[in-house]
């Protein structure tokens, strides 16, 4: 994906130098080359700017954004996809997907009360995982390979360092969380349009979750303490943050309402802030939003 990426980034830093109109202009340019890979000249020719004194903006850019982070520790690091990590109840375990393109997929725990955060537990998996804790236990969202030409995806529950099973009835379920309530909530993706419902384990019951409107749901959280809800929905051709009172879906407050991709909600330990991802700029960033007392 790197070179999409790079090339995504490039032209958007392009066009805040030329104007979006600096695409179509520059594939007529270089339409017209008799050399097609000479880009720098096809861009000049367009209004743009060359390609190294574009990439050294880009190069600027990024710095400048990574300088006004917060500094933390680092757990891990050199992974190539997202790791999906969740923290247990109680704070003090850690889960999340390595995906280092070295070893197999798995799933790891750490203890972060001791001194380095050290792994006490791991679990093979298969991919697009997602993680939920629910208690002391661990849901995992993965693929099921159940023919040469059949994939779905399905639920297990492990506890770490001790059993793994399937959850009875769990097909086609995906992106578990921590509902009201404590229980297992998941994303049901077998209906014509998502449906979250709640997860009866060891009876495969399916009881729908009242939501706002959305035509489709990507992740969603409860707060700490049950009283709220908080998901990313895809509405009117966009994703952005929603939250509502748990039960009382038609009070619901859209968070964020733009182009920009929006995602990943969770929660603050106090269940004041509602924290989520946003494509905004060069890179990801962490957002966050106030509940209004």
């Amino acid at each position: 994906y790197m070179p999409y990426a790079w090339g995504a980034e490039f032209f958007a830093t392009e066009e805040r130098v030329a104007g979006d109109s600096l695409v179509p202009r520059f594939f007529e340019s270089g339409a017209i080359q008799l050399w097609p890979v000479a880009t720098s000249r096809a861009l000049t020719h367009a209004g743009g700017l060359p390609v190294g004194r574009v990439w050294s903006a880009m190069r600027a850019h990024w710095d400048s954004l990574a300088r006004e982070g917060t500094a933390g520790t680092v757990l891990v690091r050199g992974l190539r996809a997202a790791p999906r990590p969740h923290l247990s109840p109680d704070g003090t375990r850690l889960a999340y997907v390595p995906a280092d393109g070295r070893t197999d997929p798995h799933v790891v725990v750490r203890d972060l009360a001791s001194a380095r955060g050290r792994v006490i537990a791991s679990h093979r998996v298969t991919g697009q995982v997602d993680l939920a804790w629910v208690g002391d236990t661990v849901y995992v969202s993965q693929l099921e390979f159940t023919s040469p030409v059949t994939v779905r995806t399905a639920l297990y529950r492990w506890v770490p360092g001790r059993s793994w099973d399937r959850v009875p009835g769990s097909r086609r379920l995906a992106r578990p969380f921590a509902g009201p309530g404590g229980g297992l909530f998941a994303v049901d993706v077998a209906a014509a349009q998502d449906t979250v419902v709640r997860v009866t384990a060891g009876k495969g019951r399916r009881v729908p979750l009242p939501l706002p409107e959305g035509d489709a749901w990507s992740y969603l959280a409860t707060s700490p303490d049950g009283r709220w809800l908080a998901g990313a929905r895809h509405l009117r051709g966009q994703w952005d943050i929603a939250v509502w009172p748990a039960g009382r879906p038609q009070d619901a407050v859209a968070v964020t309402n733009d182009a920009a991709l929006d995602d990943d909600p969770t929660w603050s330990p106090a269940g004041d802030r509602v924290v989520f991802s946003a494509q905004r700029g060069a890179l990801p960033q962490v957002l966050a939003y106030s509940l209004p007392h």
